[in-house]
This record gives C-alpha cells, structure tokens and sequence, in this order.
C-alpha cells in the first residue's frame, strides 16, 4: 500500500510567537500550542510526502465556543485559507478535525475537507494565529482520505521522515550551582523598583507642584488633582477624599495589559458602602478593554477586566472577579497586589499571602486610555466610584511576580534575597557583615566543577524554560538586566536585553525579531552567547562568577547606605 500518516505534535513544530507551547495534560505529550494574540504568531512542519498525490491534514483541537475556532493553514506559502476549526460543533473536549477552507467566500466549510495537492518530496505545512485562545495539539498528514485518526492510537503509521524543520527541542537542564549565603539585606521600601514599569512613592520629596515623579526610570509622572498627603506607610501617602481626589499619568503602552502584569499598592480605608477604584486603565468603548483594580464595600479588593481581554469577549459576566480572602477597609494599611497572567487568569494578595486564584482566558489587548489612580472616568458610570482614603507606594510590573517577591514587597522587616538564594529565608542580622567576595583571592578553597550551560534553540518573546532562564543569567552577567528579571519566561524586558546586546557585539541593531532577527535569540545571537558561556575545566563559569560579583557589590552599597541611615537616626 502506498497510504502514509504522519503524525506531529504540535508544539514540535517551528514555533514564532505569540504562538506558544502550554502544558495540559489532557493533550497528546502534555502540551498544547495556542497563542493569545489574533492573527499573530506562526507554527510550521516540514515533512516529506512519499508519493505524488492528494492529501488532507487532520488536526486535534478544543474549541468551546465560535470565537476561539480559527486559524490560517497553507502549503509551501501558498494558498493560505480559514480553518474553521469546530464550525457548529464546538466542544469543551479535544477532537480531531480534517482541515476545511473558505475558498475565499467567506464561508466556512466551503472545501470540507480541503485537499493538498503534493508532488513527492519536501513541504511545509503552516499554521498561522488568526482568533485568540485557539488551541491545537496534535497533526496528522495523509493521503489516505478515508482514515479518521482517534486519541487512542496513532495508528496506522508509515516509518518516520525526518521533518524538514527541526523540532524544537528542550535543553537538559543544567545542574545548579549553590551559590555563596549573603547575609540578607534590608532594601528601603522607597527606593526606586529596578523592574518595575512605573513606581510612585506619594512621598513630598517627590513632588514638584501638582506632579508626582515616577522612580520606576519611565517618567511616567502622576499628575495629581485634590489629592492631599497623610501619613503614609512610608513616609507620606497620597489622601484621597472620595469625590474629586484622582491622579492621572499619560497615556503608555508600558501600562497596557499586552504581557503579563503585576499591580501592588498599600491602601488604608474604611469605605463600606460602595464600590470604589483604586487604579485602572480601561476603556468603556465596545466590549471595553484594560483592567481597574477596586475595593468593594464589603472590603474585599476585585479586578475588572475588558471584553477585548477575555477570550469570550461577549460574556460579561466574567470580566468581574472579586477576591474571596481578607477585608481590608478596616482603617489599617494594608499591602494589595493582582498578578494577571496571560492565558491563565487573576491571583489576589492581601497583606503578602495569595487569597485567591480565578482562571480566566486573559489575551494581550493595548487601549489608548490614561492610567487614572483613585478613578475610573470622569463619571464612574457604575465602574466604581473615586477612591476614599490613603494610598501608598504604587508599582506596576510588565511581568508576573511570584509569591517571594510579593511576600517581601508586604513586610519590610523581611530580608528581600537575592534571586539565587530566595527559598533561604534568614532573620536579618544587626550587624551584616558582607565577605569581599570581589577579588580573586578564594582562600585556597576549592572551587567545584561546573558543567557549562548552553542554548540549544532560538529563543523570542512569549518562550519558557531552563534555557530561557540560562539566557537570562548571561544577560545579567554581563550588566544588560538585574538578577530579579531571572524568571525562565522571556518577557519585554529580556528582548530589550537582548537587543541591547545584539548592538554591542554588531550583530543587528535594529528591524523586528521577524524582519530582522533584532530582539530573538536566533542561529548567530545564539553562537555568541554559547562561545561567552564556555566553561574552564575547573571553576564556575565566568559569567556566574560575575553575576555574584555584581551582585555582592550592590549588596554592598546597600549595606553601607543603611549603615549610613541607622547612624544618623542614633545621633
């Protein structure tokens, strides 16, 4: 017989994002590819067809409802058509489905199935992001059209073709190497936020007239209307009175939920009778978009979030979500943070302890609205109401903070670790004494052998993993981000790195990730970096080594600073 299937999964293809590899594991090898931005992103699988013939494309999908059920697929870069992917038979299940097209009429299900003409020999079969939150798992490419696959088995199978486009491929993960213990340091909670996409302190040094600088390094000044000042808890804190007190900031695509983001705020109030926003930046147009982060009157914090950021953007009754743990309009100052990942969903802290986790399928939707602070709008049209009482010490972060570094933002007698040494929670010392570990003097101790890290696929915007985490040690080794922005998840931060990077060693230095390869990892950034990770026989990597010395240095100046302070206050 000449009848041949080949199956792949779908996350081995050449992923481009937004389109991306998630973990389910309900689906064929664990994951999954979707992406959460339209018409964005591309997945492509090369393979070879044995004979000359007519062939059809089997994909396993979830599609639960008509707006998460398309994507674009063509052959060889050509004859690109709509994928209805669950036309009138949505489901909250996995299926497999023969790819179908339009035919440029703008029906779905005009070619069912659509039929590839193939010459024996290489191809390439693409998929490209067309509506949000589509998911594919699994493909199956056959000239034998009678076939109809099942999750069960794979089979029938004909012996494997090496695919055309390499699979990506995971790299091993490098043993850890245990790093020195530094007596933790107390940073002071006004400082300025080395990652943070804006950071306003309330605090009178850093207000000029009506304007509230921004520490975060964006300039991204609050301009303040009635707003008084309290004490806050640092320092001043802003007073807001609940009927014209609001601040706003211009309008930034930094502030946008395009990526994930963290909101953390201290907040004191005592309102018990309505609902109240504490910041937002959200658009009333349309379906909405953006997110406003309120108190409501029975004291628990909630996040709102745009239609056009929801993957159902007609259901409105999910774009509230209201945190079910501790109140906090009891008159005390109060730590609050809301992480939203993208694709995943809400979780709420109050007072450094996550109180509640919501799913919900958040997609990258820009606005061009303000960022208000104790508003929604000039009129609240029910959104909430302008805010009654202090705030504090505001900071948005372009990412997705976890646990640690949240629990350390709530509790300032709590040691902020460094990143390497974050599950060694230690009682801070009166007197730290940090051992100059910046010279090359080791003591006669020896140092332990280090298997050198590497990468071993391109890397872009939207991927995770060891290797992603491997790249961001370098980059902080080499002084282009800090050690909080090791996090394994390739976000705005690690790409401005990288293209910093990329300009310093002329490799490119400007153009997009997709025109020019400026701010992805491809084949010649990768070389570079793999040659500047080689590793001596004995020793840490040189790198690694110095990380630590950056690190320890800072930690230094910390030290003698607060040194400095604590002096002062004792004169």
């Amino acid at each position: 017989s000449n009848a041949a299937y080949q199956y792949y999964e779908a996350e081995s293809g050449s992923l481009v994002s937004p389109i991306t590899s998630v973990s389910d594991s309900n689906s064929s090898g664990g994951k999954y590819i979707t992406s959460f931005i339209t018409d964005s992103g591309t997945a492509s699988y090369g393979f070879n067809a044995p004979a000359t013939g007519s062939y059809v494309v089997w994909m396993r999908i979830l599609a639960p409802n008509f707006s998460q059920d398309s994507v674009y697929v063509s052959m060889d870069g050509i004859s690109e058509d709509v994928f209805d992917m669950a036309e009138n038979k949505w489901s909250s299940n996995w299926q497999w489905v023969k790819v179908n097209g339009r035919a440029g009429t703008g029906n779905p299900l005009t070619l069912n199935p659509k039929l590839f003409s193939l010459n024996a020999g290489s191809h390439t079969l693409k998929i490209r992001g067309r509506e949000v939150g589509f998911k594919v798992d699994k493909i199956l490419i056959t000239n034998d059209q009678g076939f109809v696959p099942t999750d069960g088995s794979s089979q029938p199978t004909t012996p494997p073709t090496t695919p055309t486009t390499p699979p990506v491929v995971t790299p091993p993960v490098t043993p850890p190497v245990t790093p020195p213990v530094i007596p933790p340091v107390v940073t002071p909670p006004s400082g300025q936020a080395s990652n943070a996409a804006v950071q306003w302190t309330f605090d009178s040094s850093d207000i000029s007239g009506n304007s509230l600088a921004d520490k975060s390094g964006n300039n991204l000044s609050l301009n303040l209307s009635s707003v008084g000042q309290g004490s806050g808890k640092y320092s001043q804190a802003g007073s807001f009175n609940g009927s014209n007190s609001f601040g706003n900031t211009t309008n930034s695509s930094v502030l946008n939920l395009s990526s994930d983001l963290t909101i953390t705020a201290w907040v004191k109030t005592t309102n018990n009778k309505r609902l109240e926003t504490v910041l937002g930046k959200y658009s009333l147009g349309g379906f909405e978009s953006g997110y406003l982060l309120r108190v409501k009157s029975d004291g628990h914090i909630g996040l709102r979030l745009g239609g056009n950021n929801l993957s159902n953007i007609y259901d409105s009754s999910i774009r509230d979500i209201t945190d079910t743990g501790k109140v906090i309009n009891d008159g005390q100052w109060h730590h609050i943070a809301v992480v939203i990942k993208l694709g995943q969903g809400v979780t709420f802290y109050v007072d450094g302890v996550q109180t509640s986790t919501h799913q919900r399928t958040v997609v990258a939707t820009p606005n061009t609205s303000l960022l208000s602070v104790g508003r929604t709008a000039q009129t609240d049209y029910g959104y909430g109401a302008n805010f009654t009482g202090d705030i504090d010490e505001i900071k948005i972060y372009t990412s997705a903070l976890n646990s640690g570094d949240i629990s350390s933002m709530s509790n300032s007698s709590t040691p902020t670790q460094t990143a390497q040494n974050q599950s060694n929670v230690q009682t801070p010392v009166s007197n730290p004494v940090i051992p100059d570990l910046t010279n090359n003097n080791t003591n006669n101790q020896t140092t332990p052998t280090v298997v050198s890290p590497s990468l071993t696929r391109d890397l872009v915007l939207g991927d995770r993993g060891d290797d992603v985490t491997v790249l961001q040690q370098f980059l902080v080794s080499r002084g282009y981000t800090t050690s909080d922005n090791i996090t394994g998840y390739f976000g705005p931060t690690t790409q401005k790195a990288v293209q910093n990077f990329q300009k310093d060693q002329q490799i490119v230095s400007s153009g997009t990730p997709d025109s020019t390869g400026f701010g992805a990892v491809g084949p010649l950034t990768r070389t570079k970096i793999n040659s500047a990770l080689q590793t001596s026989t004995t020793g840490a990597t040189a790198p690694a080594v110095e990380s630590l010395k950056m690190q320890i240095e800072a930690l230094q100046k910390q030290v003698a600073e607060l040194l400095k302070q604590l002096q002062q206050i004792t004169q």
